[in-house]
């Protein structure tokens, strides 16, 4: 008998996690920093900083996991210095202006479920890119064009840590971004990916709970 009302009570509480579901809908403002990563990316480099901007939905499987997803804004690139033959240095610098699209798994702790920690992938589309460089032999100037014959690639994909910490509606969060696919294509195309760092003031706008009746 004690099996059995164990049994019917796990299959209540089941039942009650089902019986209900809450999402929140809001926007988040930040900025961060982003260089290079890859086998061909040197040790000579500048990062860029630029700004962070996404409106977001979270819907709460249980109060402890969550999935979300993201309209986000978000700029990367860096500058760096690499040297192909003898005396000669080539300078590039570039920036891309991402609109990306996440799926991430949030999981909550502590007593009011306060900070959170969060992993999941995204989808990477440039909206606008920029792509210079120059080279110098000692102190002349010379082309190049020759060295740099790659584009920048109009598309990535990123796997995404992070953590937050948040109070009623207002949140804090950071997270990291590792581009998993080449920033460039082309013939002789370097191996370089994205790698982003950065941290956003999220508001919810919105928070609901909708219930569903449970029939026999």
């Amino acid at each position: 008998m004690q099996n059995l009302k164990n049994f019917i009570t796990i299959i209540f509480l089941l039942l009650a996690n089902f019986a209900y579901s809450q999402y929140a809908v809001g926007f988040k403002v930040g900025g961060g920093t982003s260089n290079g990563l890859g086998e061909d990316f040197p040790s000579t480099n500048k990062s860029k900083y630029g700004i962070d901007l996404a409106l977001f939905y979270e819907y709460e499987l249980n109060p402890s996991i969550s999935v979300a997803t993201e309209l986000n804004f978000n700029q990367k690139g860096c500058e760096y210095e690499f040297i192909p033959i003898r005396t000669t240095h080539v300078f590039v610098d570039f920036r891309n202006n991402y609109l990306s699209i996440p799926i991430l798994v949030k999981m909550y702790f502590g007593q009011n479920a306060d900070f959170y920690l969060y992993g999941g992938v995204s989808y990477d589309k440039v909206i606008q890119s920029k792509l210079s460089h120059h080279a110098n032999d000692g102190d002349f100037k010379v082309e190049s064009s020759i060295y740099c014959k790659h584009e920048l690639q109009d598309e990535d994909a990123s796997l995404n840590l992070g953590f937050g910490l948040h109070r009623k509606n207002i949140f804090l969060d950071f997270k990291c971004q590792i581009g998993l696919t080449n920033v460039y294509e082309g013939k002789d195309a370097p191996t370089v990916r994205n790698r982003y760092f950065g941290f956003t003031l999220g508001y919810i706008l919105l928070k609901k709970k909708v219930s569903r009746c449970i029939t026999p």
